[in-house]
C-alpha cells in the first residue's frame, strides 16, 4: 500500500509541474499586448 501511495504522489506532482509549465508559456505569449497597455496607462497620467 505504501508503494502505491508513493506512485500516486509522484504522478500528482508530475501533473502539477506540467500545469505550471503550461501556465508559464501562456503568460510569456501574452505580455506584448498586456505590457503595451500597462505602459500606456502609466504614461497617460504623466501627460
Amino acid at each position: 500500500a505504501a508503494a502505491r501511495r508513493r506512485q500516486q504522489q509522484q504522478q500528482q506532482q508530475q501533473q502539477q509541474q506540467q500545469q505550471q509549465q503550461q501556465q508559464q508559456q501562456q503568460q510569456q505569449q501574452q505580455p506584448s499586448p498586456s505590457a503595451s497597455t500597462a505602459q500606456t496607462s502609466q504614461l497617460q497620467p504623466n501627460l
